[in-house]
């Protein structure tokens, strides 16, 4: 049976890949940090597949995870990057822990990454770049392949607080609200299920033998914007947030399916209220 690794896998992101690596039929080792205040809902996560013979859970600190065969590692930095304050820190450990497994040769190292830091130029970029890019180095010296994949902003159930759209949601507006900030790219919105699905099949399809990095694209224009229309009329002040360009050397690949808008919203509105409770 294949094996994939799927680090921050009890994350918003992460979950949702070690789900769509499940469905594919591949044995997932998901790894996280568990701690008093993510516990009850990284357990209730672990729940939602624990019945699935293939998969494991163990700590972000396993140092005795063993690999007969070349693997996919998953690295979802897009998770990491908006729980700066938590996760960052960790991310020189995860390498320092990786090198201590023991690992087949030909393994291939998958980096999710936020579209920000295409084009973001701030203190919290350049720090994720500069540990990505060491880790980067060790990779390169044991001649594993390394894959990134950038995705814009991602919605749907346990998305994070740092994004407009659950902020609005939550809120339930009436009134137009004041204050919110928010860390989404406007360029494009995909649901988070679609994201994670469409990177697995790529990554399976053999696809990725093109030149990458890559980019997941909706292929719909101002689907960001029309989601924001679909929550609040209240719509301006966010309205007034730029599309971004991104670099031609980054090659957009089409999502290969997409949830409906009204569908989406659905299920991250009910999951809001059920943690809410």
């Amino acid at each position: 049976m294949n094996q994939a690794v799927v680090m921050a896998a009890g994350q918003f992101l992460g979950f949702e890949i070690c789900k769509a690596l499940l469905e594919e039929g591949y044995e997932v080792v998901g790894l996280d940090d568990i701690c008093e205040e993510n516990r009850g809902l990284i357990e209730q996560k672990w729940l939602e597949v624990g019945r699935n013979a293939n998969f494991s859970a163990g700590t972000m600190d396993e140092r005795e995870v063993c690999l007969t065969k070349p693997t996919f590692i998953f690295l979802p930095i897009f998770d990491y990057y908006f729980h700066h304050d938590v996760y960052f820190q960790r991310l020189q450990q995860i390498q320092h822990n990786v090198s201590q497994w023991s690992l087949p040769p030909k393994n291939e190292f998958i980096f999710i990454l936020p579209t920000q830091m295409l084009y973001e130029r701030n203190e919290r970029v350049e720090d994720v770049k500069e540990v990505l890019q060491k880790m980067k180095t060790w990779m390169e010296e044991k001649r594993y392949k390394i894959t990134d994949y950038y995705v814009p902003t991602v919605y749907g159930p346990y998305q994070p607080e740092v994004f407009l759209f659950h902020q609005l949601l939550k809120k339930n507006l009436h009134s137009e609200p004041s204050n919110i900030e928010f860390m989404d790219d406007p360029s494009d919105a995909i649901y988070v299920q679609d994201a994670a699905v469409s990177i697995i099949q790529h990554v399976l399809s053999g696809k990725k033998e093109e030149k990458g990095p890559f980019l997941l694209s909706s292929g719909e224009k101002n689907r960001w914007k029309n989601i924001i229309h679909k929550i609040t009329s209240y719509t301006n002040q966010y309205l007034l947030k730029e599309e971004r360009k991104y670099p031609l050397t980054v090659k957009q690949i089409p999502i290969s399916q997409q949830t409906p808008l009204e569908e989406g919203l659905e299920r991250q509105a009910v999951c809001i209220q059920n943690y809410l409770k």
